[in-house]
């Protein structure tokens, strides 16, 4: 075993794998990014970094991805059902996906955070993608696609669909066997760098709204 972190069973969508409770304990014992938490999902295969005090369910993150071919690095965020049978399962006011939205169409700032992920790591890309096993053909891959041309695609996304974007990188299967435990993590914490400022910044606004809320009240 070239590191400690990942064995050949690990690079699979399955979610009895180990690899994620291991990088989880490793990340909140460097703690790199201070107030994030490093959580394994217990039900897919991913780990998440998010502020424990500000996190809601459905709310913007850092995410480890696990995929057949590598492991995906990078910011998640995702819009529920504008419609849908269920409670619970609507976009609700209070989600982060309004913040991500304003910012993505209102912000200068924010958009050059993206630029200058994609500075530092090429293959940084989106990834939208829906959940429904038949809207496969919707989903959506795209290196260089202009942000303005993304919040149109965003804002036109079907209201029956959910909807999940992904900014990512991804490093490869043959690093995470191969590679000694300081390379694998020196890259996977180099990608979280460069998309923490993304998630900051969603962050950052949320609290803003949530204060002016919480000032209306008083």
């Amino acid at each position: 075993m070239a590191n400690r972190f990942f064995e050949e069973e690990d690079i699979s969508t399955s979610a009895e794998t180990n690899w994620r409770v291991v990088l989880a304990e490793e990340l909140r014992r460097r703690n790199p990014f201070r107030d994030l938490h490093a959580a394994a999902v217990y039900s897919t295969p991913e780990v998440y970094l998010y502020h424990k005090e500000h996190f809601r369910p459905y709310g913007a993150k850092l995410v480890l991805q696990m995929e057949d071919t590598g492991l995906g690095v990078g910011f998640h965020i995702e819009r529920g059902y504008l419609w849908a049978a269920e409670a619970g399962w609507t976009l609700q006011p209070h989600w982060d996906w309004h913040h991500f939205l304003y910012l993505l169409g209102n912000d200068p700032g924010f958009v050059s955070l993206f630029k200058e992920a994609r500075a530092a790591f090429e293959s940084f890309s989106f990834w939208i993608r829906s959940g429904e096993s038949d809207a496969e053909a919707l989903s959506f891959h795209a290196t260089h696609l202009p942000l303005a041309a993304m919040l149109g695609l965003l804002n036109g996304w079907p209201g029956h669909l959910w909807c999940d974007v992904y900014f990512a990188t991804h490093l490869p299967r043959k690093l995470l066997l191969e590679a000694h435990d300081t390379e694998v993590i020196g890259q996977i914490l180099q990608a979280l760098q460069c998309v923490e400022p993304i998630y900051r910044a969603v962050l950052e606004r949320k609290q803003e709204i949530d204060a002016r809320i919480s000032s209306i009240g008083d």
